[in-house]
């Protein structure tokens, strides 16, 4: 796109402001000649039209003296007198030129005597009612006559001894009055007239106009503006006005006619008086336009010389410095000029000089990065101003950059062709001090790329020595595992070397990078994830070992019982199944909690209970274990004044059980074992209590002691083989300690015995409420009777249904059965309201599991749908098992293997609430 010059831009300019100027000088000239015009007309015409008005008053009032001449004479108004003298009085008045016709009425109006054009009767005329009120000479309204012509009607009344005798009217000539009117000439255009008080044209140049009765209003819509001309004029004001705009504006000139109703207009179009005005402004804008041309023509030579051409030279410098040239070329004439444009020159050259200075020494820092010299500054000495900005900002970036590569974990160096060290970062730094190495020892690269083992340090790999010679276009990098011996012991690092970027023209042609990556601590990592990958290879063996022992024995005594007919022998092999069970259960268990204390879901039941029979619990369930090695567990409770525990009962046990499971497993025969029960401390409604485990067992070593707490290990692999177990007892009670606010210890000599001791820290008090008699009534009932209750068994394992069904079949309740969700869903639908009182229902079955099938049988449009128990009585028993029950509409949560008292309580409570259900009640947990 082509550009305009800065001359043309001035000229234009130039022009554009002269005709700004020109038109702004034209238009306050048409605007002051406007107004001028405005006020001297308005000012002129007005005492024109008064002048005028007196004159058309003048020439009424003669013709009124005229009527009050005729009217004097005696005989008009003597009744006596003949009518042939009447006549020839009025003969001889309208032989005159004003009158057309002269009439004499009698009182009521009805001619006496005139002439043949004289009208018959007044006494409907307007003038003739004006006569009567106003006792005076009336002049009525010019009007078209009975004979087409237009009148001037003049009447008086003639009195006789006071009272009214005769009216003497006449139609004066209206040409007489037109005369008048067309006799006033303002300009061409203007126009005279008399009109009335309601606007109507009296006399006018046109004289359709009187005979069409017209009025201004014809030719203007009524406006305020001529309302209020029409009442000034009624209210006998002399004024002058200006209507309109543009070309259609025109000045009004008023005055009243004294003695009449009417009104002289004088109408002068607004246009006659700014022709010659309109003439004048044309010539001076024709003149300024002229001289506007010849101003252009010259200062356009002017700007040319003095400014566009010096300017051009300027800005073609100015371009050439934009393209990285700084040699300037500017003529002499140029700069020896004195004038602002030689400094501006003078100025550029001066610039394009420090700018070639400036960027030669950013050059210079370049290639010197480039380098690999990242420590290379430039001197701020030499700059000023925003160009030491510029330099400052670029050793800033510098020093920016390298205290990114500070902030980087890993050594990095730059070497030259050489193999000098250029640069290095702070961890390079620590890590030249930790293994005793100088950053300017002459074999420092040999000494680190080569410790890797398969190199003596006094040689490079030939990969690695490809990438400082320059001849070896784009070689690979060199990657390698080293070792190095620092003053913390071994180190590991992972070795990368390789060419930063191309090869740079200079000195140093050749800048290779070197990244040494730390990788103790991963080596470390590594080795622990593969013993942890061998424990829990061992783990799983042991698991393996401890779930198939329990089964085999399950196995073999069903397969003993089903080949023999003993009963003696059936029982026996019955109770072997049930321990082996109970023990298969329990290593189950033990995995469960350790999966929960994996996944962080273990969480505590808090209840209150009381320390004393939980005590006593936990030693009735040792008892038979005790007895069958003949081992003695001695209690022994001190300082304890808070009974009343609020905490996890179940877990509690669990931790004591584990543990006096363990001394009495590795105690021998006829040993004792204590267990030792304290209250440490009681603040603030919290106890502390300390629970101690002796036992005179084969003991633990320091060696042992470390692994014993660790997942899937245990002190001694030979221990599960001797004596059993799964390895994860003491890794979950250690958890459940914590979680309790407490901690655990361990004090054991190899032969001698262990002293197992832990902590809990929960609220207490003295001792818990005691239970009312009807709430140990309940408990203590033992007599589970259902009879007359229907109860729906649902579970996709035939087993398992006829397990329970045989359960169940003691408390006289109806039982049907259900193999999925969905043929649960479709029994309860098609069974009448109340058919049901309880479903038993599991969680994980085909077609359709019991979550679904609850929502489903909850949302069913019928009375008891809402309230029907539903107990989840399933394997699946973590906590997200029992929360996704709930909240799918279930009321309770059993675990599988199902406990047969805890199963009829729950039924029995279940039936009980629904019993005692109040309407709107869902029963819903």
């Amino acid at each position: 796109m082509k550009r305009s010059s800065i001359r043309t831009k001035i000229t234009v300019t130039t022009i554009l402001a002269v005709a700004v100027l020109a038109f702004a000088m034209v238009l306050i000239m048409i605007s002051s000649m406007n107004y001028l015009s405005d006020v001297i007309l308005l000012e002129i015409m007005r005492p024109l039209a008064k002048t005028t008005a007196m004159s058309v008053q003048g020439h009424l009032q003669m013709l009124a003296d005229r009527i009050f001449l005729i009217a004097d004479n005696a005989v008009l108004a003597d009744p006596e007198a003949p009518l042939e003298e009447k006549q020839q009085v009025l003969d001889l008045v309208e032989s005159g030129i004003e009158f057309v016709w002269l009439g004499l009425y009698n009182a009521d109006g009805l001619l006496e005597t005139g002439n043949w054009r004289s009208p018959p009767g007044i006494q409907n005329k307007t003038f003739y009612t004006g006569m009567r009120e106003t006792r005076n000479l009336v002049i009525e309204d010019v009007h078209v006559g009975s004979s087409g012509e237009i009148e001037i009607v003049i009447g008086t009344p003639l009195f006789r001894g006071g009272e009214i005798s005769h009216y003497l009217v006449g139609s004066y000539r209206y040409n007489v009055l037109n005369d008048m009117v067309s006799n006033i000439n303002i300009s061409s255009g203007s126009t005279a007239y008399i009109i009335n008080e309601q606007g109507k044209f009296m006399a006018h140049q046109n004289m359709d106009k009187i005979r069409f009765e017209e009025s201004v209003f014809s030719q203007f819509p009524h406006r305020p503006e001529l309302e209020d001309i029409l009442l000034m004029a009624s209210r006998g004001q002399i004024d002058s006005r200006s209507l309109g705009i543009g070309g259609e504006q025109k000045i009004y000139a008023f005055a009243p006619i004294r003695g009449t109703g009417w009104s002289l207009v004088i109408e002068t179009p607004w246009s006659d008086f700014m022709t010659a005005i309109h003439q004048g402004v044309f010539v001076s804008i024709l003149i300024t336009l002229v001289l506007l041309v010849c101003f252009t023509f010259i200062s356009n030579l002017f700007i040319d010389r003095v400014l566009t051409k010096p300017l051009w030279i300027i800005t073609e410098n100015a371009r050439r410095i934009n393209r990285g040239l700084f040699n300037d070329m500017f003529p002499r004439n140029l700069l020896s000029r004195n004038d602002e444009i030689g400094q501006l020159a003078g100025a550029f050259v001066s610039m394009s000089h420090f700018i070639g200075g400036s960027v030669g020494e950013i050059e210079k820092i370049i290639h010197a990065i480039g380098a690999g010299r990242l420590d290379q500054r430039a001197q701020l000495a030499a700059f000023e101003g925003d160009f030491s900005k510029i330099v400052s900002g670029v050793n800033d970036s510098l020093d920016v950059i390298c205290s990114y590569l500070d902030a980087i974990p890993m050594a990095l160096a730059l070497f030259n062709e050489k193999r000098e060290m250029l640069y290095r970062n702070r961890a390079m730094d620590e890590f030249l001090i930790i293994h005793g190495l100088e950053a300017k020892e002459p074999k420092l690269l040999e000494q680190i790329a080569g410790s890797g083992g398969r190199l003596s340090e006094d040689t490079l790999d030939p990969k690695a020595a490809a990438i400082f010679d320059p001849a070896v276009h784009e070689p690979l990098p060199f990657t390698a595992d080293i070792a190095m011996l620092g003053v913390n012991g071994g180190d590991n690092f992972l070795l990368n070397l390789q060419r930063a970027g191309s090869a740079v023209p200079g000195r140093y042609s050749v800048c290779a990078i070197l990244l040494l990556s730390d990788v103790t601590q991963l080596t470390q990592a590594k080795l622990n994830a593969e013993a942890a990958s061998r424990a829990k290879s061992d783990f799983l063996s042991r698991m393996s070992h401890e779930i198939r022992t329990p089964m085999n024995a399950i196995i073999g005594m069903t397969q003993i019982a089903k080949s023999t007919e003993e009963t003696q022998k059936i029982r026996n092999c019955i109770e072997q199944i049930e321990g082996s069970s109970n023990h298969l259960l329990g290593i189950i268990n033990d995995i469960l909690d350790f999966s929960k204390i994996e996944s962080s879901k273990l969480t505590l039941d808090i209840s209150e209970f009381s320390l004393s029979a939980s005590l006593d619990f936990v030693l009735s369930m040792m008892l038979s274990m005790s007895r069958e090695k003949n081992i003695t567990i001695r209690l022994n409770v001190e300082e304890i004044q808070n009974d009343g525990l609020s905490s996890d009962a179940l877990r509690l046990n669990q931790v004591l059980i584990n543990i006096l499971s363990n001394a009495v497993k590795f105690s021998p025969e006829g040993s004792e074992v204590f267990l030792n029960v304290r209250e440490l401390e009681h603040k603030q409604g919290f106890s502390t209590y300390r629970f101690e485990i002796v036992d005179h067992g084969i003991g633990i070593s320091e060696r042992q002691i470390e692994k014993l707490f660790r997942p899937f290990e245990q002190a001694d692999g030979g221990i599960t083989r001797n004596y059993g177990g799964t390895g994860l007892g003491l890794v979950i009670s250690k958890s459940l300690v914590e979680m309790m606010g407490g901690d655990i210890t361990i004090k054991s000599k190899e032969g001698e015995g262990s002293i197992f001791a832990f902590t809990i820290r929960c609220a207490a008090k003295p001792e818990l409420e005691k239970k009312t008699d009807e709430e140990v009534n309940e408990a203590i009932a033992g007599n589970y009777d259902f009879s007359g209750k229907r109860c729906l068994v649902v579970d996709d394992i035939e087993i398992n249904r006829e397990i329970i069904l045989e359960l169940l079949s003691v408390t006289d309740i109806a039982l049907e059965t259900a193999e999925n969700g969905r043929d649960a869903l479709e029994k309860f639908k098609a069974s009448g309201i109340g058919y049901f009182d309880i479903i038993l229902m599991d969680m994980q079955m085909p077609v359709m599991d019991g979550c679904t099938a609850t929502r489903k049988i909850r949302s069913l449009d019928r009375e008891d749908a809402a309230g029907i128990p539903i107990i989840a009585m399933t394997a699946n028993v973590m906590q997200e098992d029992i929360r996704k029950a709930i909240e799918s509409g279930m009321n309770s949560h059993l675990g599988k293997p199902v406990e047969m008292e805890l199963l009829l309580k729950t039924i029995q409570a279940r039936l009980s609430k629904q019993a005692s259900r109040e309407p709107g009640d869902t029963g819903v947990l």
